[in-house]
Formats: C-alpha cells, sequence, structure tokens
C-alpha cells in the first residue's frame, strides 16, 4: 500500500515545470509584442514629428524671404534658388528657397528685376527635408506663397527732407512726421548733424557718410555707405552701414549696428555689432521737374489757371512778389505763377494769405525773408504752396547754380501756419534757416542746409509734372495666399 501511494504521488513532477516553461514562453511574446508595438509607435511619432517640423521649417522660410523683400532696395532683392540646413535634434532639416518675379501678364522676369521694370507679384517656394538621425527614411514637405507687390519709385516725393548733393543740419533743428516717426531724410551725398538736433524718421545716405554730434536724435535708423561718425547723440533703432565701419566714441544705439568693416566700438560691444555683408536702401534718383509748357500743361489739365509776371522789381504791382501778397488771397481755383524773375518781396510784406492753391515757376529761384508770415485766408482751411525753382531754368535765363548762388533761400522769421504746406524745390542748394517754421517738404538737388532755431513739419505735398521716368526704389508684399504644396 505504501509503495504504490509513493509511485502515484511522484507521476505528476514534470507538470510544474511544464507550466513554467509555457509561462516564461508567453511572457517573452507579450515582451517581444509590447517592444515591437513601442517601436512602430516611436517610429511613427518620430516620422510625425518630421513632417510638422518639416512643413514649419518650409513655412519659416518662406516668410524669411518674404521679410527679405519688404523695402529692400532693388539691387539686393533674394533671388534665385538658395538651399541651407539646420539643426532639429535629433534630425538635419535641409530647406530650399526658391524665389520668382511676375510681371501684371504673369510672366517670369529677371531675378532681380531691373530699377525700371515693374515686378507684380512675386511666388516663394520652400522645400524642407528632414532626415532621422538614425537613419531611416527622409521627409519632405513644401510651401509655397503668392504676394501682391505694390513698388515705390525714386522719383516718388515721399521724403521729408531730399538733399542731393548733401545734407547740412545745425543749431536747434526739430523735424517731425506726419503721422509718427515716418519723416525720413535722404541724400547721395554725406549728412552731418551738430548741436540739439531731432529727425523723427530716418536718414539715409547710400552712397556716403553721416556724422552726428553735439546731441543729434534719429527716432527711427541711420543707413550709410562710407561709414558712420557719432560723439554725441542718440540713434533709436539700428545704424547700417554698407561699405565702411561704425566709429562710435559716445552717445547711444538703441538698436544693434550692421557693419561691412569692424570698428573700436564694434569690438568693445560684441552683442550690439554684427560685421558683415549689409544691406541698406537703394539709391534714389534726384527727381526732375521742369518749367516747359509740357509740364505747365499738366497743371492746366488738372484745372489750373496759369499767371505770368515778367518784371522782376518786387516793389512793382507787375512782380510775381505783389501778384502773391495782392491777389493770391483772391484767387477762387488753384493757379500757376511763372515768371524768369528770382521772387522775392517788398520789405513791407508781412503776410501772405492764400485762398487757393498756388504753384510758383520762378527761373531765378525764390529769397523769402524778413518776418514774413503765410497763411490760408480761412483759417484751418488748407492750402499748398509750391515754391518750385524748375530743374531746366537755364534753358529759358541765362544762369547757373554758380551764379544764383542759391536755388531757394529762407530766413529771418519766415513762418507758415498749419494750414499751408509747401515744397521747396530746386536743382540747386537749398538754405533753411534762421528761426523758420514750414509744413511740408524740401527737395535740393545741391545741398540742403537747415539751421538756427528751425523746425519743419512732414506733409507730404500734391506736385504735378515730375519726371516721368520711374525707378523703381523698393517694394513692398501684400499675401495673396500661403499653403502647404505636394
Amino acid at each position: 500500500m505504501y509503495l504504490r501511494w509513493q509511485r502515484a504521488r511522484g507521476a505528476d513532477d514534470g507538470i510544474a515545470l511544464v507550466m513554467a516553461i509555457a509561462l516564461v514562453g508567453m511572457v517573452g511574446v507579450l515582451l517581444v509584442t509590447l517592444v515591437g508595438l513601442a517601436i512602430r509607435e516611436n517610429r511613427a511619432t518620430g516620422n510625425n514629428r518630421d513632417r510638422a517640423a518639416s512643413v514649419t521649417t518650409a513655412e519659416g522660410a518662406v516668410d524669411a524671404t518674404l521679410a527679405a523683400v519688404q523695402q529692400t532696395g532693388v539691387a539686393s532683392l533674394p533671388c534665385g534658388s538658395t538651399t541651407t540646413s539646420s539643426q532639429s535634434v535629433p534630425d538635419v532639416i535641409s530647406i530650399t528657397t526658391s524665389v520668382t518675379y511676375l510681371n501684371a501678364g504673369g510672366t517670369a522676369l529677371a531675378c532681380p528685376p531691373d530699377e525700371v521694370t515693374v515686378a507684380s507679384q512675386i511666388l516663394i517656394k520652400a522645400t524642407a527635408t528632414s532626415t532621422p538621425a538614425g537613419g531611416g527614411q527622409a521627409v519632405r514637405r513644401s510651401f509655397e506663397t503668392l504676394a501682391a507687390l505694390k513698388p515705390t519709385y525714386s522719383t516718388d516725393l515721399n521724403k521729408a527732407i531730399f538733399g542731393n548733393a548733401g545734407i547740412s543740419v545745425g543749431n536747434n533743428f526739430d523735424l517731425y512726421g506726419q503721422s509718427g516717426p515716418d519723416a525720413d531724410v535722404y541724400t547721395n551725398g554725406n549728412f552731418s548733424c551738430t548741436n540739439n538736433e531731432h529727425f523723427r524718421g530716418s536718414i539715409v545716405a547710400p552712397l556716403g557718410s553721416i556724422t552726428l554730434s553735439n546731441t543729434c536724435l534719429i527716432d527711427v535708423n541711420a543707413y550709410a555707405k562710407t561709414g558712420f561718425t557719432m560723439s554725441s547723440g542718440t540713434v533709436a533703432g539700428d545704424v547700417k552701414v554698407s561699405a565702411g565701419s561704425a566709429s562710435i566714441t559716445g552717445g547711444t544705439v538703441g538698436g544693434k549696428v550692421y557693419a561691412s568693416n569692424s570698428s573700436t566700438w564694434c569690438t568693445a560691444n560684441p552683442s550690439k555689432c554684427t560685421v558683415g555683408a549689409v544691406k541698406i536702401p537703394s539709391v534714389s534718383t534726384f527727381p526732375v521737374l521742369n518749367g516747359d509748357a509740357a509740364t505747365i500743361a499738366t497743371y492746366t489739365a488738372a484745372g489750373y489757371a496759369t499767371v505770368t509776371r515778367t518784371n522782376c522789381s518786387s516793389s512793382s504791382s507787375a512782380s510775381p512778389g505783389y501778384w502773391l501778397v495782392n491777389v493770391a488771397p483772391t484767387i477762387t481755383q488753384p493757379t500757376v505763377l511763372q515768371t524768369p524773375c528770382r521772387l522775392d518781396f517788398a520789405n513791407n510784406a508781412k503776410t501772405v494769405a492764400l485762398n487757393n492753391n498756388v504753384a510758383v515757376f520762378a527761373d531765378r529761384g525764390i529769397s523769402v525773408s524778413n518776418s514774413i508770415g503765410f497763411q490760408s485766408t480761412v483759417s484751418a482751411v488748407p492750402h499748398q504752396i509750391l515754391f518750385i525753382h524748375p530743374a531746366d531754368f537755364a534753358t529759358r535765363v541765362p544762369e547757373t547754380c554758380a551764379s544764383l548762388g542759391t536755388g531757394i533761400s529762407l530766413s529771418q522769421l519766415v513762418n507758415m501756419t498749419s494750414d499751408v504746406s509747401e515744397m521747396l524745390y530746386s536743382p540747386c542748394d537749398i538754405i533753411k534757416a534762421n528761426q523758420s517754421t514750414i509744413y511740408g517738404q524740401v527737395y535740393s538737388g545741391g545741398v540742403a542746409t537747415i539751421s538756427n532755431k528751425t523746425d519743419a513739419y512732414y506733409e507730404p505735398v500734391d506736385v504735378l509734372g515730375v519726371s516721368t521716368t520711374k525707378v523703381v526704389e523698393y517694394y513692398q508684399a501684400d499675401v495673396l495666399y500661403q499653403r502647404e504644396t505636394i
């Protein structure tokens, strides 16, 4: 009996081992399944991450290119196809960006378009390829945008002050913007500012230099080609020098300095200075405004009457100055005043009132001085007066800029009320000084000199007959669509 029971109990000893082996096998299968699932999910997650990174990078490249187009000189516009790479840990992303400019008919233009060819649209495409760091299939995504281009022409009269040969400012000058800091000052020569001046806009000298001293304040940016020098003053925005250095021994730069050459200041302020290729606004040509019959015809076609005065004695009732003082207060339509004389006024003239717009074309230039004020006949009713020393004056009078001395001179308490805006235009030098106030714009083909407690308020003035040769200065872009593409 005992022996039989012992044999029966020993017959079940292998079952536990079999169950243990089966359990280990099941756990192994489960682990393999879980690991495989984790690998597949990680691969899918990585692929999704790569797709998101690719499309985001492509969109960012398009946006960056579009931003580079805004208000950039035509010669410096982004062009063609470029390829760069960036690290998006743990992957590497390659970005290829292409830019195409189109005319109004949708035909592709040369890149960049030349300054006399108007581009109507820009098509920007970017393709980003994300390559997994550990190998695997690359993910490629593309993004594109089409934007309308709005050109600004160099012949547009959109500057507060344009001194073609240079600008010199000193002794308490304030330039105010129309709506915020939009009163830009431009010169194809050099710009110098000395002794307590305030510019509510940018200073642009794409062919020359900028010099600031004795508390000169610029509310926006300073752009120069050959160099920027500041011993005292403030530039609230950036300083950019395309073919020179920034020599700063005093004063403050609120933004950053970008220069093609290094300087002592850049070495001492590496976080505020970037040395390398620098883009600044392109060169603007001085606009041509003649006094010939074709130009006058544009005014008569716009409803202007015409008046001619040839007596150059300021005390004569036939002089242009007499007409402005005694007749302009009663005119009922805009009027062109033509004269071969130099417009000036008798010493007893104190106020010139305007009952409508007046465009003065004076072949020998304009001199306004001795406490003369300009105002509207009805307070707060706006009018314009255009003081134009025509670019083609020498075809009608035996004079040169050198023989005239200055094209236009405003001095000795010449004040305009805010309801009268003025254009001062001359191919020669313009001087504005000695406690005078104007609302309008100054365009000098020579040197514009402004000093001695002078205030100017930027007011865009409507001027007809400016040269029809359109040279594109820069573009503004308005997005028509943005989308991901296959």
